[in-house]
């Protein structure tokens, strides 16, 4: 909403009521940090998010790609021993300056080094790991797919062709030994890959309008 107000007062627009837009974005961003994150750390990235992702390229419909993925991306290089380090599921997290809670690496971290996570299948499709605040719950997350494609909230076609291009990823260069099919499930469940696919990708305003564009895009 500051920034919003600011860029208004800036342009001598004023503040449009009806462009919510700045608040989906920032509320994407916040969902792909840990719920330990230092609040400087939410106010930066929802700056860059608005004023850089959004408006620095025209304001809504006119970015380039989604304003989420940028501000987590300048984050996630400014702060990676913040943004990839996650309280444990159900411990107590302070509310004051430091949450004083254990933080412990994520499920992707084991399989940048070749590692195979401990962590049971059931487990990572119910959330209950280590990781983002709003990413890890996947089964929710699918559900969430399945409701914006029948209502037409989002596009089938980019979201599958996304997932689609991901497991072949996967599968072709496993980052484990243990199998494409295993490298597939981990990478999948592990990270943001099933958010984006329902939150990210599907932009509307960045997206093409004929189908097989969008499977390419």
């Amino acid at each position: 909403f500051v920034c919003d107000v600011l860029v208004g007062a800036v342009l001598k627009k004023g503040y449009d009521v009806s462009d919510i837009s700045s608040y989906m974005f920032a509320l994407i961003y916040v969902l792909m940090l840990p719920a330990s994150v230092r609040y400087g750390i939410v106010v930066l990235g929802v700056a860059f998010t608005v004023l850089i992702g959004k408006y620095a390229f025209g304001g809504y419909g006119k970015y380039p790609f989604h304003p989420s993925a940028f501000g987590f991306a300048f984050i996630s290089v400014s702060f990676p021993n913040e943004i990839y380090r996650y309280p444990a599921s159900f411990s107590a997290i302070g509310t004051g300056a430091d949450s004083g809670a254990a933080l412990f690496s994520g499920v992707a971290s084991s399989l940048k080094y070749g590692g195979v996570p401990s962590i049971d299948t059931v487990d990572l499709f119910l959330g209950n790991y280590p990781g983002p605040m709003g990413t890890t719950f996947c089964l929710i997350i699918l559900a969430c797919m399945v409701l914006f494609i029948v209502h037409k909230t989002i596009s089938w076609q980019i979201s599958l062709a996304f997932l689609a291009t991901c497991a072949a990823w996967a599968a072709a260069f496993p980052r484990i030994q243990t199998g494409s099919l295993q490298s597939v499930i981990y990478e999948f469940l592990s990270g943001a890959v099933i958010f984006a696919a329902v939150f990210i990708v599907p932009e509307a305003t960045v997206t093409p309008k004929n189908p097989m564009a969008k499977a390419i895009y």
